[in-house]
């Protein structure tokens, strides 16, 4: 394949490019960045397209392969630019700094008159876009500490990659020795990678997405707990003897409702759910059950997941609420406790049991945390106060 017909699809490739990350933009959430790529491409293809007529005799030459250059510098500053802030969601580079390094670049090329020969554009084109690309390999993959998602180790690899081929570029056009691989060579596995790469970024949109429609899916909508669905798939896979399950209902919640409306009960469970998430064990799991009864997965021994228990029941009696009329309202709660038996690793089996801790502790007169034990024993861990 000759190099006209490679610069040919160069463009082609960076002009769709650009219309695909631009309908990304148009559609889609959580695309910051994506429209100073679409930027980038778009200079590049117009470079690209301005270089390819150049003519050393022309009158205009020197003007020309100027603005090319320009066009390249500030196109992979953009390109840095958007990536650092499509992995992260932050803006750590601005275009304040896409023009300090512009002007950085292109002030000594100028001065200098490099931009009027031809190895040495190339080699200053080359080099902007091998710094550019490994900068966001780099940010892409450090980033991955942040936000693991499984598409960052390719689009990290791919824009390195592009990188140090554009280094070997860079090398080849300032020596003018193509020792290693041709020009057009070096175009052609440019549009494969630039190709990879807005194929990559739609998959890291998409894959943000998901996870951000799963915890949706997976969190209760009033309280910011996860819902018993979210839990139940959780905790079931994981749950092993000796664990313990706390189901924690609040006392006379219907005359909270009655009393002080359901803006109040609603202001009641989000308290709740804060004191409970507070408490609560990193390696733990606190969800809302359903309705105004809550779940927690405590992987500790049984006395230290009774002392815990105890801690939010206390946590809660003390909390004081005030209502839109400015009532002070008094909340308390029912703890059930089960222990997960070595020959029965279920979790619909200690939930079971911890919920007739839990009516126990109801009808011995609330406010208390009971412990299901073996058999049918109850144990009463603490009086109510």
């Amino acid at each position: 394949m000759d190099i006209s017909t490679v610069l040919l699809l160069q463009k082609t490739s960076y002009i769709a490019g650009a219309i695909v990350l631009l309908f990304m933009r148009r559609t889609l959430p959580n695309t910051d960045g994506v429209v100073a790529i679409a930027a980038c491409f778009a200079l590049l293809s117009i470079g690209s397209t301005i270089a390819a007529g150049l003519d050393p005799q022309a009158w205009n030459y020197a003007i020309l392969a100027w603005t090319t250059l320009l066009m390249g510098v500030a196109a992979y500053a953009l390109w840095a630019m958007g990536l650092t802030h499509l992995s992260g969601q932050s803006r750590r580079i601005s275009l304040w700094h896409v023009f300090g390094v512009t002007l950085a670049v292109m002030a000594p090329a100028t001065l200098a008159g490099l931009h009027a020969v031809d190895s040495v554009r190339g080699a200053l084109f080359m080099g902007m876009a091998c710094a550019s690309l490994i900068f966001s390999a780099i940010v892409v993959w450090r980033d991955n500490a942040v936000e693991p998602l499984r598409v960052r180790p390719l689009l990290a690899g791919v824009t390195g990659a592009s990188g140090l081929l554009c280094g070997v570029a860079a090398v080849e056009f300032l020596t003018n020795e193509f020792w290693l691989i041709s020009p057009a060579s070096i175009f052609f596995l440019l549009i494969v990678t630039k190709f990879l790469f807005t194929y990559l970024v739609t998959v890291l949109i998409s894959e943000r997405q998901h996870i951000k429609l799963q915890r949706l899916a997976d969190t209760d909508g009033l309280t910011g707990v996860a819902n018993r669905r979210a839990f139940e798939r959780s905790v079931g896979p994981q749950l092993k003897a000796d664990d313990v399950i706390l189901l924690i209902d609040v006392d006379r919640f219907k005359s909270i409702n009655d009393r002080f409306g359901h803006a109040g009960g609603d202001d009641v469970l989000k308290s709740i759910a804060e004191t409970l998430r507070h408490l609560t064990p990193r390696n733990g799991l606190v969800a809302r059950y359903g309705g105004e009864e809550f779940c927690v997965h405590l992987p500790v021994e049984a006395g230290d997941a009774a002392q815990i228990a105890e801690r939010m029941r206390a946590a809660i009696e003390r909390r004081q609420l005030e209502s839109e009329m400015g009532e002070i309202v008094h909340v308390t709660v029912s703890i059930g406790l089960a222990r997960v038996r070595e020959s029965e690793d279920d979790l619909r089996s200690a939930c079971s049991r911890a919920d007739k801790a839990l009516y126990h502790a109801k009808n011995a007169g609330r406010n208390r945390v009971l412990s299901f034990d073996d058999g049918r024993t109850i144990t009463r861990m603490r009086s109510a106060r």
